[in-house]
């Protein structure tokens, strides 16, 4: 993979493979406790997590994309939500001259992955700024994602 800024050759022609994380910023995020207080002195609740990863064209642009990986963590008790935490984290891609089926996976794989960190610890600080115990979401194998969505077996699991 080749930097942002890659140098151009002796003939002055750029790279015909090109790869490279331009910004990093949090598209959106919400946090909601519809209960609380009341909810605030209740056992930990259990909870669920949504992920979704979009990858947009920006406009005016042949090489960059937007990727927005989405994480929903959602709070339950025994009788209903205890909170909702939602975080849109986001990255401007440069990408030049990969063909499309590669190019898929990069954009589903590898960004996402720069990305989980970041939203990871916006999700954490968002349950623990609303009054709830420390979570800490587990790492992710993005791969492993896509190839599920692909209809693909996951890789196996490293010796």
């Amino acid at each position: 993979m080749s930097t942002a800024n890659p140098t151009p050759s002796a003939n002055g022609d750029l790279p015909e493979r090109l790869f490279g994380l331009e910004r990093i910023y949090l598209k959106d995020c919400s946090f909601e406790s519809p209960r609380a207080p009341a909810s605030l002195a209740s056992p930990p609740p259990s909870v669920e997590l949504n992920i979704q990863n979009t990858v947009n064209l920006v406009p005016g642009s042949e090489d960059l994309r937007e990727v927005v990986l989405t994480l929903t963590l959602t709070g339950k008790d025994a009788e209903a939500i205890v909170f909702v935490a939602e975080v849109q984290q986001a990255g401007l891609f440069l990408v030049r001259g990969f063909p499309q089926e590669e190019l898929e996976a990069i954009l589903n794989i590898y960004a996402p992955g720069q990305l989980y960190p970041y939203a990871r610890e916006s999700i954490s600080n968002l349950v623990l700024h609303g009054g709830f115990p420390p979570f800490v979401l587990q790492p992710i194998n993005f791969e492993d994602v896509y190839r599920h969505r692909q209809g693909a077996p996951a890789s196996p699991p490293p010796l």
